[in-house]
């Protein structure tokens, strides 16, 4: 029972007591104490889940909640959860890619992404007037095909689009 409290004033809640400066500790517990590093706060708030009776976590946060994602393993879940969390945002000044509801599962796409920065687009679209432009080619096509409706495969970009220097 803690110094301090008759048994009437501890109650269910109580699950700490403090000892008073007054009490003399060893110089061993109180370094041991001081030492202990603290806990770091969790980065996000935890994703909604369950476990199965064989160990697998099921994902049912967002869009996992109408096709849940079975995670055989806890790492492979960590590595799911990075789809929710978005944690690799682009540091650009005015880049979308940095909102707090964009972002990137993994650094690599990251550093992909940060390549269009340096560089600059490099594919022009080849339709009379569309300013639009790409730094790969998979990319210009997609353009292609959702703007302008064209019928157009990765090898025939060469041909369609010219590429400026950066």
């Amino acid at each position: 029972m803690c110094a301090g409290l008759s048994a009437g004033q501890m109650s269910a809640e109580t699950e700490l007591c403090f000892p008073s400066t007054e009490t003399n500790f060893p110089s061993t517990m109180l370094a041991d104490q001081a030492s202990s590093p603290s806990p770091s706060p969790p980065s996000s708030p935890p994703l909604s889940h369950y476990t199965e009776p064989d160990g697998a976590i099921v994902c049912t946060e967002g869009r996992c909640e109408q096709n849940p994602k079975r995670c055989p393993r806890p790492g492979d879940y960590r590595m799911h959860t990075k789809r929710h969390t978005l944690p690799y945002k682009c540091t650009t000044p005015g880049c979308l890619w940095g909102q707090p509801n964009k972002g990137f599962s993994q650094r690599r796409e990251l550093e992909r992404h940060e390549k269009a920065h340096l560089a600059g687009s490099s594919l022009c679209c080849p339709v009379e007037g569309c300013n639009s432009g790409a730094n790969r080619d998979d990319n210009m096509v997609r353009h292609l095909r959702k703007a302008h409706g064209m019928k157009v495969k990765k090898r025939d970009i060469p041909a369609l689009c010219r590429r400026q220097r950066p």
